[in-house]
């Protein structure tokens, strides 16, 4: 009986340690990031969490994909709460995956299980996940309408805004909108915006460090640039290869609608998703500008199971000067698969030696 016990007990530890095991020891690396080499116990920085593209999968996919992509956000964004602790989690849009196609009834689902799936950060994390994606609505000239926009903002608030914390500012914007036709609401909401931040008189004199939130990443013809972890990819179903050109106003914005932010809002660190890709790069606010002022932007990989097989996360420190931080991937679905099934064939493998244990047991009494 003990060699059936062991065999059930080995089955139900290997899931274990396949559902949790695995995702601990990935989130604890992420977690180990060094701060800025200025902070100091009296300016100790602050941790942010970035996430993108978790695309809650709706109604056109399996109710078995639904559930085991749904279950894997929540398992990972629960661990984030209690490993890595952030003191801020931006968002970075496409929380949903078919939300500009979504009735309002299906919308409502749609956001229950988003609200299910990120439950612990929104109990105890500063979350900022007003970030609209193109798949939370639909690109402004490609089918977004009024009513698309303005049920994104009712459950997570203005897709444009400006959020202090100490000396460090996050500046959001409406990337989808912004190479769209004049006249439209969203068009109108982004000029806005960014008119109020072109027009500041001084009352972001103590910003030591801005951030800038953007869905679509600002224009690059390719990812070639991206670092060393973005060249060893090849293409998948939802991302191209590095080498592959990226069409402007689909994949990146254009050169102008850049350069524009950029010039307006002068950030330190640009976030962007949409991709589903990692990307690293410095580039320069401007090209003729003499001190020649240069920005970090981090393209954030997707968390999703089902827009890519390692889905990635990036955590970094900002002490109100200087950055310090590093993305970072779960198990690979695959290796995650057949682990679970294995655990699964063995522990059915081991209750069934019981069965059959305990049966002969009872017949050799019987006789």
């Amino acid at each position: 009986m003990w060699k059936e016990l062991a065999l059930l007990l080995a089955g139900l530890l290997g899931l274990l340690f396949s559902e949790l095991g695995g995702f601990v020891v990935a989130v604890r690396k992420c977690a180990q990031v060094k701060p800025p080499q200025s902070s100091s116990r009296e300016n100790p920085p602050l941790l942010f969490l970035a996430v993108s593209d978790m695309h809650v999968l709706g109604s056109k996919r399996s109710s078995l994909d639904v559930q085991w992509t749904t279950w894997q956000l929540r398992k990972s964004l629960y661990l984030f709460s209690k490993i890595i602790q952030p003191d801020v989690v931006l968002g970075l849009g496409d929380h949903l995956d078919q939300g500009g196609y979504a009735t309002d009834e299906e919308w409502v689902w749609y956001v229950q299980r988003y609200r299910w799936a990120t439950g612990d950060l929104q109990r105890n994390v500063l979350i900022v996940d007003s970030v609209i994606g193109n798949h939370d609505a639909q690109f402004a000239n490609m089918g977004m309408t009024l009513s698309m926009l303005q049920r994104f903002e009712t459950e997570f608030g203005n897709s444009n805004g400006v959020l202090r914390i100490g000396s460090i500012e996050v500046i959001w914007i409406n990337s989808l909108a912004l190479d769209a036709a004049e006249g439209s609401k969203a068009r109108q909401d982004i000029e806005e915006h960014l008119a109020k931040l072109s027009n500041r008189t001084g009352d972001d004199h103590d910003v030591t460090f801005r951030i800038l939130l953007s869905h679509v990443p600002l224009h690059r013809p390719n990812d070639l640039g991206c670092g060393k972890t973005r060249l060893r990819e090849g293409a998948h179903v939802t991302y191209v290869a590095p080498a592959e050109p990226l069409v402007v106003g689909s994949d990146v914005l254009s050169e102008a609608s850049s350069q524009r932010l950029l010039s307006t809002i002068r950030p330190n660190l640009v976030l962007a998703g949409h991709l589903h890709t990692q990307c690293y790069r410095q580039v320069s606010w401007a090209q003729e500008q003499a001190n020649d002022t240069r920005y970090l932007e981090m393209t954030v990989p997707t968390l999703s199971y089902r827009m890519r097989p390692d889905p990635g996360f990036t955590v970094f420190m900002v002490d109100g000067q200087t950055l310090s931080g590093k993305t970072c991937k779960l198990p690979h679905e695959q290796s995650l698969i057949f682990a679970d099934l294995f655990s699964v064939a063995l522990s059915f493998v081991g209750i069934g030696s019981i069965i059959f244990r305990v049966r002969q047991d009872s017949k050799n009494k019987a006789e």
